[in-house]
């Protein structure tokens, strides 16, 4: 390419640009694209991050749903494109509470992200007989859409988390690396100790939290 003709010039080269510069070459054969960055590629904020992802946005309206529902898709792709390369998968947001009130907050939620497009809301309530689907260590073919709220104490022990008596898990979230919660801290960064906790399958997210040493 020549100094002075470029079809494309894309600033950053975090995760955002060279996600766009490998679309616009690889997909829809550009040739003459220029990534612009004084840093090296992927050094700056997209090496920070905990690498999850999810679709669980209350509104106030489908703005955010369609955007990570079209980006999963796009994620999904790939990884079918190259054998999973990235370890993607759907283990799933976690919030839970000690709260009543706050587990009546947490199933009108995920009712409203339901009818905003996230997939279809699981109630798992007490005494009844369980369908819910633990997530697969690995991997995200065949992962259920949508969002389990459980309302069974017992599910909720059987699923081996330290539990409180209300818990969400939204199915269309992951994280590429690591393990299910233990000891109330979080699974991707260890840093925090959460209060409240649900569990969305397309990242991880809690409030109330306080650092641990």
């Amino acid at each position: 390419m020549t100094d002075e003709q470029a079809q494309v010039v894309i600033c950053g080269a975090g995760i955002a640009g060279v996600s766009a510069a490998y679309a616009l070459t690889v997909e829809h054969g550009l040739r003459k694209v220029v990534l612009v960055d004084e840093l090296p590629p992927l050094s700056l904020t997209s090496d920070h991050s905990t690498e999850c992802y999810r679709n669980w946005w209350p509104g106030p309206d489908d703005a955010m749903v369609a955007l990570m529902n079209r980006s999963i898709d796009r994620l999904e792709e790939l990884a079918r494109r190259y054998g999973n390369f990235f370890h993607l998968n759907r283990r799933g947001y976690l919030y839970c509470t000690a709260d009543p009130q706050r587990a009546q907050q947490m199933e009108q939620e995920a009712a409203q992200v339901a009818a905003l497009g996230a997939g279809p809301l699981r109630v798992h309530h007490r005494g009844e007989t369980s369908t819910y689907r633990p997530p697969a260590a690995q991997g995200f073919e065949d992962a259920p859409e949508g969002a389990d709220l459980l309302l069974n104490s017992s599910l909720i022990k059987s699923i081996s988390l330290t539990y409180p008596p209300a818990s969400v898990r939204c199915f269309m979230c992951g994280v590429p690396v690591g393990s299910a919660p233990s000891n109330w801290a979080c699974s991707c960064c260890r840093k925090a100790v959460l209060t409240e906790r649900a569990l969305c399958r397309r990242g991880w997210w809690g409030s109330s939290a306080v650092p641990v040493g």
